[in-house]
């Protein structure tokens, strides 16, 4: 939840976080809403290439 102000009031508002997951229909094989993803669970895969930093030469 996020309080915002606005016109002097100040109002709760849901909002969803997180890196948008491309998703597709099972049935139609169409774009759907993408999935918001907050964690990191393996930075190996392809959606994290760029954002996370690279591990190489970590000691």
């Amino acid at each position: 939840m996020v309080v915002r102000e606005q016109a002097g009031e100040c109002t709760l508002q849901s909002m969803t976080w997180g890196f948008p997951l491309p998703q597709k229909s099972k049935r139609t094989g169409l774009p759907i809403k993408p999935l918001p993803v907050n964690n990191v669970a393996d930075v190996t895969k392809p959606m994290w290439r760029g954002i996370a930093p690279s591990r190489a030469g970590a000691a």
